[in-house]
């Protein structure tokens, strides 16, 4: 019970499934909107390598720091592209 109002706590599940209930447009986006993606982990992609290079101990000596090609921004992080012409 929750002595502020009287009234039992909602489990766990409960909860989610009213949150889930009160956003289900926001939820359901990519569904409806191609341009929305599934997830949010582009950013997490697009720093993937440069994190594995660091977690790799041999790129810990200059000797070692040849192994793997040089981190490359994606595209889409690199900003807008102007046309001199």
């Amino acid at each position: 019970m929750n002595p502020t109002t009287g009234s039992r706590r909602k489990t766990v599940a409960a909860n989610l499934l009213h949150r889930l209930d009160d956003h289900r447009d926001d939820v359901l986006r990519f569904a409806t909107d191609g341009a929305v993606p599934f997830d949010h982990n582009q950013s997490e992609r697009d720093i993937r390598m440069v994190t594995l290079r660091q977690k790799i101990s041999c790129l810990r000596t200059q000797a070692g720091a040849g192994v793997l090609p040089a981190p490359q921004l994606p595209a889409h992080s690199q900003g807008p592209t102007v046309d001199p012409g």
